[in-house]
């Protein structure tokens, strides 16, 4: 009997790993057009393999990617097939003449190579150099497979692996195993703290999150954010405790289970278990996790051929547990470094929001998303699936929900909120203070949950547990390097010596005593837990949460210390370590719950410490301080005077932390600064000012920076809070604008429509905030013209009277300082452009002013970096023009661009004639007459520093 196999069954062809079988040979439409005898299959496979038909097979891939950037490959393809049947009937011999059935294998065999390779991407994602080279690549690699040219790294090794069936099965084979393996292991959400039943199924718990693009000031939905087609490099920032790590997670799980994502695989690191590997080169710490924790192990060439086909998609959970900064910075740079190494992989990472600045990407090529704190839906929703998973009732779901409506800052914080499920489980109702949610927490784990189930604790456990977590927490704390795992051997000493020392236990039984205390941690405490093994096979202990670490450290330093002076030393010295860090706040509510008006004192102690380069370094600190612990009236108004001192003394764009402190007061300290700004806002309204000592005013300050940080696209998350009041303050301002100097605030004003500019020309397009530039009113104005947003009655009065400007602007030029800040904002906002494309989408009266507009944005970035960019191509597609062609035929007859006007034909991108660059800016949008003759080279918009030395 013969037992037979498809040949190519997509996508894997499974006849390069046959035994003692016959293989049936099908066409495109699944007939069998021939079987291949077992006695002619090593022949049929050595063909397979052979290093003639790899080149046929490259060459065919190369075809691919050349086709898709537009060029003619039809006769090429022919070619490759006619070779391929030609080595077929040469190796096969008239015994067996199966090379009858080779156009039907290499159709197989082609199909094969269109699931698995790259082609798209590569187009997609590669320059037009690359591009270049891949054309170049055709034409030397045509039936030969050999390559004459020098592509990039990535290029060169993925026509390698083209041509290599062996090797694409393998990289098939790892990414399905990979892909199974991890489904499997983050299929369930797990709550270390949650005692029992602490493993839930993903889709029973996991809330869909939202997060705040940074670039763009708008939210995205997660889904949008793992589309098969998109390859992204982004960092997800969040608060601690907001779930990044589950996030990144339900991210892997998702794309593990979607099968539209099937040629992709996660490859996952975390930051404290890089740390503490030595800092190991990532290929090598990619394969030290894939065989420690999912059991598969890959060669470095393995890991390294799925990267550099785009089939990884690389994950770093935890950028700030790397807390060295000069290490976590040579990690940032370690990942920008292999993203460049391997440029159509998608790259996330994960890192706390606050102390982020001291250690972030590159901007330019990583886009930050902010992981939102849970909306009240989303508590709600959590709140509903939490109390269902564990059987209560809904009459305790009511309870809970009403309870959280008094701490709304905890409750937003899916850590917390999972915390407080857990405590009123256990307690029927909620602690409010955030140090008395820890405690409780340690009071359930440490002591009551086990007995409430009459399940008996060890004497030190129950006796000496709270202690012991603090000396071990503080000693965690104090060393570095113990943050990403300390093995048993280590941490047992430290508890030998806290009974020694404090419970005066003999040294030998303290050893022994330890070693039970440690084993009950690793089996019951869900606080302190077991991360894994070492080398020397010792079970490496670490907290399951970082912020239960900070907790008990912050007991153990006020346990530990003897005055108010001491403590003050402390909370200066963890904010100058790590500003984002909960540790100071968690020392403090500390310090207030065992001395008397802790939290005033160190407040007073933080503000007499001065330093030679920052005015009152600490006073974000401090105004952190009293949304926690809340003091007397004297303290904080004395707060918040040194904080409109520092504004009198310093301009608007520097200490950014403070004011985004004062944004973030809760009530009733928001309430009382607000009160006071009030007070000047009514004096500006009765008295009045002279000139330009508007800008002295306490009120003006404020909104001075709330314009920067709303230009920035900040504004958005305390727009609830402090949105009437600031619209307050502006009208009272916008009286003043003649005397206003500050040319942020007045984009503001613009923007709230308050005033409107005395001047058309296009240089309002932009401004500067925080010593970075921003789009200013006239770019936002172009915007929402451009992309059918709602328009301001402003928009189209100016607009309309910038277009008439450009009208007779043939001689004016722009500095390279501008056409540079022009060039950089519009990089990076035309990213959240959506891409509509055809001539009339604007459909209005303002077409011929935002195209004119649109176009003299392109003329003049085109100028300054000679190349175009992301922005060309939004408003060729947009507007309906051919951008990007005025653009490269000035670029050409400038000489800008060397060879004929052939070699620049790429798609719709081509060197146009005088006739054909008047036909293009002719016609109802009545563009300016001069923009003909600066598409051929003949007009100059942005000032070279040639006329700066003629002058």
């Amino acid at each position: 009997m013969v037992a037979a196999r498809q040949v190519g069954r997509t996508p894997k062809p499974d006849y390069l790993n046959v035994e003692d079988v016959a293989i049936a040979v099908r066409d495109a439409s699944g007939e069998i057009v021939g079987l291949l005898g077992s006695n002619h299959m090593q022949i049929f496979v050595k063909f397979l393999k052979s290093p003639e038909v790899q080149g046929l097979i490259r060459s065919y891939f190369l075809c691919q990617l050349a086709e898709k950037d537009g060029y003619p490959v039809t006769e090429i393809r022919e070619d490759l097939n006619r070779a391929f049947c030609q080595l077929a009937k040469h190796h096969s011999d008239d015994a067996d003449p199966w090379h009858s059935m080779a156009p039907d294998v290499w159709d197989r065999l082609t199909n094969f190579v269109d699931e698995v390779l790259p082609v798209a991407e590569i187009v997609d994602d590669g320059s037009q150099d690359d591009l270049d080279d891949l054309r170049n690549l055709v034409d030397g690699a045509h039936v030969s497979g050999e390559l004459r040219t020098t592509p990039p790294r990535y290029l060169r090794e993925v026509a390698d692996i083209s041509g290599d069936l062996t090797r694409l099965l393998t990289i098939s084979q790892h990414i399905s195993d990979i892909r199974l393996q991890l489904r499997d292991h983050y299929s369930q959400m797990r709550l270390e703290h949650a005692q029992e039943d602490h493993r839930y199924e993903m889709a029973d718990l996991y809330i869909e999150r939202t997060l705040l693009s940074e670039r763009t000031g708008r939210d995205v939905d997660s889904s949008q954010l793992l589309q098969p087609e998109r390859r992204l490099r982004w960092i997800v920032t969040g608060d601690p405790g907001v779930g990044k790590s589950t996030f990144t997670e339900h991210a892997i799980r998702t794309i593990c289970s979607r099968p539209e994502l099937d040629i992709v695989a996660p490859l996952v690191i975390r930051g404290r278990e890089y740390a503490s590997s030595g800092y190991l080169p990532l290929i090598d710490e990619l394969r030290r996790v894939l065989s420690k924790r999912f059991n598969l192990r890959l060669s470095t060439a393995s890991v390294e051929d799925i990267l550099v086909m785009g089939r990884g998609i690389f994950v770093v959970d935890g950028i700030d547990e790397v807390l060295d900064l000069g290490l976590r910075r040579d990690l940032i740079r370690e990942i920008e470094s292999f993203s460049r190494q391997y440029p159509l992989c998608t790259v996330l990472a994960t890192s706390r929001n606050v102390g982020y600045g001291q250690a972030r990407f590159d901007h330019k090529f990583f886009d930050r998303y902010h992981l939102k704190a849970f909306t009240d839906e989303q508590v709600q929703d959590y709140s509903e699936r939490w109390f269902k998973l564990v059987g209560r009732p809904k009459s305790d779901l009511t309870k809970f929900i009403s309870e959280l409506e008094s701490i709304p800052d905890l409750r937003a914080n899916p850590l917390m909120l999972s915390l407080l499920c857990i405590l009123f489980r256990a307690r029927g109702y909620i602690p409010r203070n955030r140090r008395q949610v820890y405690a409780a927490c340690a009071d359930l784990l440490f002591r009551r949950w086990d007995s409430m189930r009459h399940i008996a604790q060890p004497y030190d456990h129950e006796h000496y547990g709270e202690t012991l977590m603090q000396e071990i927490a503080g000693w965690f704390y104090k060393s570095r390097s113990a943050q990403s795992g300390v093995e048993e051997r280590q941490i047992e000493k430290v508890i030998s010596t806290f009974f020694v020392d404090t419970a005066g236990v003999l040294p030998t039984e303290a050893q022994k005593r330890a070693r039970d205390f440690l084993e009950f941690c690793a089996g019951r405490a869900w606080l302190l837990a077991v991360s894994g093994t070492n080398d020397r096979n010792q079970r490496l202990f670490v907290f399951t949460h970082r912020t239960f670490m900070e907790f008990f450290a912050a007991e153990s330093f006020v346990r530990e210390t003897q005055s108010i002076d001491q403590i003050i030393d402390r909370v200066a010295e963890v904010y100058r370590q790590d500003a984002s860090s909960v540790l100071p706040d968690l020392i403090v509510q500390s310090a207030e719950a065992h001395r008397s008006h802790g939290a005033r004192d160190i407040i007073e102690g933080l503000l007499e410490r001065k330093s030679t380069k920052v005015a009152d370094p600490f006073l974000p600190l401090c105004l952190r301080i009293i949304n926690i612990s809340p003091v007397n009236a004297v303290i904080t108004e004395k707060l918040f005077r040194r904080t409109l001192d520092q504004w009198q003394q310093f301009g608007p764009d520097l200490f950014l932390p403070t004011f985004v402190a004062i944004l973030e007061l809760y009530r009733d300290p928001r309430q009382r600064f607000i009160n006071l700004l009030t007070s000047d806002v009514e004096e500006l309204q009765e008295e009045g000012v002279e000139g330009s000592e508007i800008l002295s005013r306490p009120a003006t300050q404020f909104l001075q920076r709330w314009a920067r940080v709303y230009l920035s696209e900040g504004a958005v998350n305390y727009q609830e809070e402090w949105g009437t009041f600031v619209a307050e303050i502006a009208e009272v301002v916008a009286d003043y604008v003649s005397e206003i100097d500050d040319m942020a605030l007045i984009h503001y004003l613009v923007e709230a429509g308050l005033c409107t500019w005395m001047d058309d020309r296009p240089l309002t397009l932009t401004t500067r905030a925080f010593g970075h530039p921003v789009a200013g009113a006239t770019l936002r104005s172009f915007e929402r013209l451009l992309l059918g947003n709602q328009p301001t009655e402003y928009d189209a009065r100016h607009l309309l009277g910038v277009a008439e400007y450009l009208h007779g602007a043939a001689g004016d030029v722009v500095t390279e300082e501008f056409a540079s800040e022009l060039n950089s904002v519009l990089r990076d906002r035309v990213t959240s452009w959506p891409h509509r494309g055809g001539a009339g989408v604007l459909e209005t009266e303002m077409e011929p002013a935002v195209s004119s507009l649109g176009l003299w944005m392109g003329f003049v970035t085109y100028e300054y970096s000679t190349s175009v960019g992301p922005y060309h191509e939004a408003c060729s597609d947009l507007l309906g023009v051919e951008l990007l062609s005025l653009c490269v035929t000035r670029g050409y007859l400038l000489g800008d661009h060397a060879g004929d006007p052939e070699q620049l034909t790429d798609g719709n991108i081509r060197v146009l004639s005088l006739t054909e660059c008047r036909a293009e800016l002719a016609g109802p949008r009545d563009y300016p007459h001069w923009y003909v003759r600066w598409a051929r080279g003949a007009v100059q918009l942005v000032e070279s520093e040639d006329d700066d030395e003629d002058d």
